[in-house]
């Protein structure tokens, strides 16, 4: 699946819920569309107004499920964030006999003590099959309902009367109305939520300095909003706190447990993906450990970029991400000595390496018709790629060289490390597709790593750099004694053994 298609599948499946109550009445007796789409405004701390348009809602059922009929092609994959809470909760009623008001009256009014006690917005919907004309006789039962259920509450007129056609369409003017209601309701629901939100984060915030603060309640206060602003598609808004979340904890050096990982090699490759392991719920329950944490963190941003398609953005956060953990993970090694732990760090490094490779791939597509400006951003995109094949090439040699210590005949710049049970389960992990499992099958995965990144760095318009590894490579074989492939690595770059004949290097 393209990178492209990737973000369209989440943006179709983003969506707040608008909660409907009627009895089997939508879909029957009334047809919602598919969608509600509208722009939404709310104010920040200093009162200026922030707006964020094409919002999506979603029509769902008591169970939080979305309504029969409605948006079929996002049941299968509903936004789990978007549907917990509802963020407008809608009562349909089409009787109004007096056997009716007294049913309907009652859980009319259940609802709203409901919703008033959960602090929801809510809407009441007489639905009528009459014209809007004769809708007018009902007007004194109607009054009825809105005096004895309450149904104005907060000096707002929450009863609607809604009429719709013979196939149980909304008529346009019921429509009109109806969505004009809603954008009213959403609009208060949604300030309402940003503020509970964030009152809620400035609590745990001013207590950071108080012996015994958690992180990780702190993480816990803050995503909620982040969720939300992506729910809005206000990515930029989403963005700001999770880069704010990770200079915390660049601030207070801290890391979840305290533990730097539970069991290195048990890491998780995909980097990029905060939801490929239940960061949220480690971090909920305070048993995160610092490498998923700052996976967590990292993961987030970086899907929120891709969304963006800032490709450029990608890649520079990603390598700066690879330094930082790798050198993390030299630090634990100093303090532990561990050569299981050196080992994990060299296939972590190789594994999100390639990962990193594989999304700026994707989103790097096929070279088409651009401007100078698209050209540009290729390019760099390009040579980001090429320095993610190189440092995975390093990696694997660094492995390589650990675990078969002659494979590049005394060349080795990596101490070797001793075969014990767990340094040998990581030899056979899956990301490495068994390239260390004999001396051929290693130098074979080298050598093909080692052209694919000098291919990479002359697309990125490195072609010196991709010559000088490829000479590289051919002085290895040269050395090694394998005549045949190092002739064909040496023979386009090396001018003397062109013109002479000579291996003059």
């Amino acid at each position: 699946m393209s990178s492209a298609q990737e973000r369209e599948d989440q943006q179709a499946g983003r969506g707040l819920a608008i909660r409907v109550s009627d009895d089997g009445l939508v879909g029957s007796h009334v047809q919602l569309p598919e969608t509600f789409e509208t722009s939404v405004a709310w104010r920040n701390a200093e009162g200026l107004v922030i707006k964020a348009d094409n919002v999506k809602f979603l029509f769902s059922d008591l169970r939080g499920d979305i309504v029969d009929g409605i948006a079929e092609n996002l049941r299968r994959q509903p936004s789990a964030t978007g549907l917990k809470r509802p963020y407008v909760q809608l009562f349909f009623f089409s009787e109004l006999s007096d056997d009716a008001f007294k049913d309907k009256g009652s859980r009319i009014s259940e609802f709203v003590e409901s919703c008033t006690d959960r602090s929801t917005e809510w809407l009441v919907a007489y639905v009528s099959r009459q014209g809007a004309e004769e809708s007018r006789t009902d007007k004194a039962t109607l009054e009825k309902f809105r005096i004895t259920l309450g149904l104005t509450r907060g000096g707002k007129d929450r009863l609607l009367v809604l009429c719709v056609n013979s196939t149980a369409a909304l008529e346009s003017v019921s429509w009109e109305e109806l969505s004009l209601r809603l954008r009213e309701s959403l609009n208060i629901s949604i300030q309402l939520k940003i503020e509970s939100l964030k009152k809620e984060a400035a609590q745990v915030h001013a207590n950071k300095l108080l012996p015994g603060w958690s992180f990780c309640n702190y993480v816990h206060a803050y995503v909620p909003q982040a969720e939300l602003f992506v729910q809005l598609s206000r990515l930029d808004l989403a963005l700001v706190i999770f880069e704010e979340l990770e200079q915390v904890l660049i601030e207070r050096k801290e890391g979840g447990t305290g533990f730097f990982a539970a069991d290195p090699g048990e890491f998780v490759a995909n980097i990029i993906d905060p939801k490929a392991k239940g960061y949220r719920k480690m971090i909920a329950s305070g048993t995160i450990t610092e490498l998923d944490l700052r996976t967590y963190l990292f993961s987030s941003r970086v899907e929120i970029l891709m969304e963006q398609d800032r490709k450029v953005q990608v890649g520079e956060t990603g390598i700066n991400f690879l330094e930082f953990i790798q050198g993390r993970f030299e630090e634990e090694f100093e303090q532990t000595k561990s050569e299981y732990l050196r080992f994990a760090s060299y296939l972590w490094g190789f594994s999100a390496s390639r990962t990193l490779i594989d999304a700026l791939s994707g989103l790097i597509g096929q070279a088409g018709k651009e401007d100078g400006s698209e050209k540009a951003t290729r390019r760099k995109t390009a040579k980001l790629i090429a320095m993610c094949c190189q440092h995975a090439r390093d990696q694997f040699r660094a492995m390589a060289e650990a675990s078969i210590p002659d494979l590049f005949d005394g060349m080795s710049s990596a101490e070797s490390i001793p075969k014990t049970p767990e340094v040998a389960r990581l030899i056979h992990h899956p990301d490495l597709q068994g390239a260390l499992e004999s001396r051929e099958s290693a130098w074979e995965f080298y050598t093909e790593m080692t052209m694919q990144t000098a291919e990479v760095f002359r697309a990125a318009g490195r072609s010196s750099f991709a010559d000088r590894i490829q000479i590289e490579l051919g002085q290895l074989c040269l050395e090694k004694g394998f005549e045949k492939q190092a002739l064909e690595l040496l023979a386009n770059h090396c001018h003397q053994f062109s013109v002479k004949g000579g291996w003059d290097l």
